[in-house]
């Protein structure tokens, strides 16, 4: 480490370790990445540096893997240098992944908090998580005292945190059974990023079983898996449940649906319902031999039309990123 070295999003001392033609930055502010050597320099506005700081930090507390962040244009060069120590995105998505609520930020906020005294995903009920000087704004996506003090007092209020409150600076909280209790909701009965994409489509009759099966595995699950995502398909997914309560079930928690629309299915159809009333964001894909046949309810809405499998792949990972923005799991097969 050189004396000084610097981390680019918040200035303070990092251990920088050249690895061409990248550098692996250790922040303790904010987290581990990976930046292009030659970009090193680059320019990071003042909102972007601490936005970029703390979704570091929550994907860090979540286990995910490091990032090489690089701008959009670099994005494709990047990737043609595989490295298996980190997964490419682009500073443009990673920033996509920004709250954009209020409830949205003090839920992931509190997720947190409640993963920093979770070391290997068990709760340590009972511990004291210190807040010394400098604070933990990262964790609660602030960009200063205030910010801070104002999530935390939210948490607080709704009785998923006790903190004795001592002094202004320095002080300690606890995580709540109460908060504990909507940890586990958040992270596992409601809709999560980390959660499979759940993807409703028509089966396929004998006749055509083989075929959608193909477009499934050639195509759409691999336009997630690049894209950092993890598909489902309801069929493929063993369980012991109905087959209805099943499928209602993993709707609920997905991120978000993909429906195609091969065939014009009404069980796809009904699933997407379903979906939209749950507030799940539903990308339909259609073959254009059908496009004509397709109901009038979702007629204007826009379609990822297709000729083919290796078309819908293409044309399906650029519609994920540029709606729902990179998944959160490794996009390496």
């Amino acid at each position: 480490m050189e004396e000084d070295s610097t981390c680019p999003l918040c200035d303070q001392p990092a251990d920088i370790t050249p690895r061409r033609p990248f550098e692996r930055i250790q922040c303790d502010q904010c987290s581990t990445f990976w930046v292009v050597q030659k970009h090193h320099d680059t320019t990071w506005d003042q909102p972007s540096r601490e936005r970029v700081g703390s979704l570091l930090v929550e994907r860090s507390l979540r286990g995910l893997p490091e990032l090489l962040l690089v701008p959009q244009p670099q994005l494709a060069e990047a990737r043609r240098q595989p490295c298996p120590d980190f997964v490419a995105m682009s500073i443009e998505s990673l920033l996509c992944e920004w709250p954009s609520t209020v409830p949205e930020l003090i839920d992931r906020a509190f997720c947190n908090l409640a993963r920093m005294v979770s070391p290997n995903g068990e709760p340590r009920f009972g511990t004291q998580l210190e807040r010394k000087r400098g604070g933990m704004k990262k964790p609660c996506f602030s960009r200063d005292d205030r910010e801070e003090r104002y999530v935390i007092s939210a948490l607080m209020s709704s009785g998923y945190i006790d903190t004795d409150g001592k002094h202004s600076t320095e002080w300690s909280i606890q995580i709540t059974p109460e908060g504990w209790a909507r940890f586990d909701a958040l992270t596992r009965t409601e809709a999560n990023r980390d959660n499979p994409v759940f993807v409703a489509m028509w089966f396929g009759d004998k006749k055509q079983t083989d075929k959608m099966n193909k477009l499934f595995d050639e195509a759409i699950s691999p336009a997630c898996q690049a894209t950092g995502w993890k598909a489902k398909r309801a069929d493929k997914d063993p369980h012991n449940n109905p087959i209805a309560g099943h499928i209602m079930q993993s709707i609920r928690v997905a991120p978000f649906v993909i429906a195609d629309l091969t065939e014009n299915n009404n069980g796809v159809y009904y699933e997407t319902g379903f979906a939209t009333g749950c507030g799940r964001t539903v990308i339909f894909c259609c073959p254009e031999d059908d496009a004509k046949n397709v109901h009038f309810d979702v007629r204007d809405i826009n379609q990822v039309r297709y000729k083919n499998s290796a078309e819908l792949q293409h044309k399906l990972e650029d519609h994920i990123l540029r709606t729902m923005g990179r998944g959160p799991h490794d996009s390496k097969p």
